[in-house]
């Protein structure tokens, strides 16, 4: 049976007792006949070249899309030594701009996600990057504490839908066997827009000052905004191409059943293993976002360097992140389809090794510390582009639960790792000045390791010729 017939039924609160054959193959589990993953087998007819061209097409154009947003995000860190040492802005205060700016984007992905389904992915995220730019090109030109954290907590808020509705935009264009590749490629965009933001404001500080190389770049995200409006095709049908993961139908009080009924939050949140998603998200992007906006100025304090050296030094963060995000999805197709989480374990395993052996690897010359870096974002990377939007596919279509639910699923996930990134803004500068950048790097470790049980938890069980093996089940 197609994956229409499986988005069809009713779906269930609690892990269903039985996978049937069709569904094992479109998952990837079960034993050797159930390993069917291309569109024939699994009941879809091939792809046509016109379809493919769609998909590039689009992939292309969410992939531009959100690396712009970086461009209005990236910069901060870049200049937060000369904002220090030229502007007198404190550490402290350094930390409430990052507090106030995830503060605001944890609260806009718990709410304004939701909002695509009533108005359109398309028409959201016009606005979302269109507002962060300006606020951004703003914040370059204010001197007040008070009114940069406050434009920069509306920033924040400005761009929080932005990931959720891309991952919502562009999941229905691929199917299941071949989202995890797609997914990688275009989790990438956080690496690629984080490389090029931050050559571009390091250039720009050394070469025209901090103000402008805060407000510049932001020019990128507004032209990202208007190239959305003009050439974004939201849906597949909008280019003649199937939809993949169906819409869920629920059943009114007259028994009759109804296509694409609302999904409150409460039901998403009680689907299988989601809430093991979201404490795994909390834990990767606290690691993730600390090395985001503290690593130029880490090299700066620590290892000595000039300011645009740091922000070029630090490149190789997100290099590596690139890397690890392709990587990620080439190897969960082939080897871990319908068990993407448990290559994040592995690789969260590694992450906490090199995390605690930074410190001392970073005074250890130039080439080894920049080696270093690029582990550390490989190893990161992988993880939150596993769960930043595959994994939550995966599981709502495990449940039972078509792309209807994916804004408002992609919305929790993220918001409880902005959760997390809210909290490392005040306790990395607090950690830092009070007991030194040693013991920063050892409670990231602490939330690596975290992850990797929660990692672990959102795993799904196997399945075993047709049937759930429950010694595996997760209590999430």
């Amino acid at each position: 049976a197609p994956p229409a017939a499986a988005a069809a039924r009713v779906p269930r609160r609690r892990p269903r007792r039985g996978h049937t054959r069709a569904t094992a193959a479109l998952r990837g589990g079960g034993d050797g006949e159930g390993k069917a993953h291309t569109s024939e087998e699994a009941g879809f007819p091939k792809q046509s070249p016109q379809q493919t061209a769609a998909q590039a097409s689009t992939l292309a154009l969410l992939f531009t899309s959100y690396s712009a947003v970086y461009f209005s995000r990236k910069p901060l860190s870049v200049v937060k030594s000369a904002l220090q040492d030229n502007a007198g802005i404190s550490t402290a205060t350094l930390g409430a701009l990052d507090t106030a700016f995830l503060a605001a984007y944890a609260v806009g992905q718990l709410t304004l996600p939701a909002l695509g389904a009533r108005y359109g992915n398309k028409r959201m995220l016009v606005v979302s990057l269109a507002v962060t730019g300006v606020c951004a090109m703003a914040f370059g030109y204010i001197e007040a504490a008070w009114a940069m954290v406050a434009v920069w907590a509306l920033c924040g808020f400005a761009q929080s839908p932005a990931y959720p509705l891309h991952v919502a935009t562009l999941s229905p264009w691929f199917p299941p066997w071949r989202r995890g590749t797609a997914m990688g490629v275009w989790a990438t965009s956080q690496q690629v827009g984080g490389v090029m933001s931050t050559a571009v404001a390091a250039f720009l500080m050394g070469a025209v000052g901090h103000r402008y190389a805060l407000s510049m770049p932001a020019t990128l995200t507004l032209a990202a905004a208007a190239a959305l409006a003009v050439g974004l095709r939201e849906f597949p049908t909008d280019a003649n191409c199937p939809t993949y993961g169906g819409a869920k139908v629920s059943v009114n009080k007259r028994g009759l059943a109804e296509e694409d009924a609302g999904v409150s939050w409460r039901e998403v949140l009680e689907i299988p293993r989601m809430k093991a998603l979201m404490a795994s998200y909390f834990c990767v992007k606290i690691v993730r976002y600390t090395l985001i906006f503290w690593l130029p100025f880490f090299l700066v304090r620590h290892c000595g360097m000039e300011a645009a050296v740091a922000g070029y030094m630090s490149c190789a963060f997100d290099v590596g992140g690139i890397a690890g995000g392709l990587a990620t999805g080439v190897l969960c197709d082939r080897y871990f389809r319908g068990r993407r989480t448990q290559l994040g374990a592995y690789m969260c395993v590694f992450l906490a090794v090199v995390m605690a052996g930074y410190v001392h690897l970073s005074t250890m010359g130039a080439n080894l510390n920049m080696a270093a870096m690029a582990l550390i974002g490989f190893l990161v990377s992988g993880p939150d582009a596993l769960l930043g939007s595959a994994a939550i596919a995966d599981t709502c279509e495990d449940a039972g639960y078509g792309q209807e639910v994916l804004s408002t699923a992609g919305g929790l996930v993220n918001g409880m790792g902005s959760l997390g990134a809210v909290l490392q803004g005040a306790l990395t500068a607090y950690i830092a000045q009070e007991h030194g950048w040693g013991a920063l790097f050892a409670c990231l470790t602490v939330l690596s390791l975290a992850s990797v049980a929660c990692l672990q938890a959102a795993t799904p069980p196997r399945v075993e010729r047709g049937r759930f093996n429950w010694s595996t089940v997760s209590p999430f």
